[in-house]
């Protein structure tokens, strides 16, 4: 967890508002569905597109276990500051008016299951089932919530 935030910290990421970057490193081109893809560099590298959907792009949903991580592991003041960043948005309603995405896009650059790091969105769904995942970590932030969670997985 120590050298995520750093290598964040490294690569001047703060917008926790809009979730985690799926990746802090470019996606090389070799590692694409080529000829086109969504994120898609021209660069070898990818570096060109580096903060871009897939590549490196933001996603609310999946910052659930990165949040949760956090409070196991004793970084609640880190974990609270991104969920509290997060839960900002949800006020402020769908995307054109600052928030999450709240309906289906399909059409990309313009879905909110995705932004690059100044906040513009760059999916193509929208609307993932998925999206609002994050929201799971406020109950989480509870030990005694996350025990009774995986009580069913603990061996006799």
């Amino acid at each position: 967890m120590r050298k995520l935030r750093e290598k964040m910290t490294a690569r001047k990421f703060s917008r926790f508002d809009l979730g985690l970057p799926c990746t802090l490193d470019p996606v090389a081109r070799a590692d694409y569905l080529l000829p086109a893809a969504p994120g898609l560099g021209q660069k070898e590298d990818g570096s060109d597109a580096f903060g871009q959907y897939l590549n490196g792009g933001t996603l609310p949903g999946d910052s659930l276990r990165f949040i949760t991580a956090g409070y196991v592991v004793g970084d609640v003041a880190e974990s609270d500051h991104i969920i509290n960043a997060m839960l900002s948005r949800i006020s402020k309603g769908d995307v054109a008016d600052g928030g999450f995405a709240t309906s289906i896009v399909d059409q990309y650059p313009g879905g909110g299951e995705f932004f690059s790091w100044d906040g513009k969105p760059c999916g193509y769904e929208g609307l993932l089932a998925h999206a609002y995942h994050f929201l799971q970590a406020v109950p989480l932030r509870d030990s005694n919530v996350r025990a009774k969670l995986h009580r069913p997985m603990l061996q006799n």
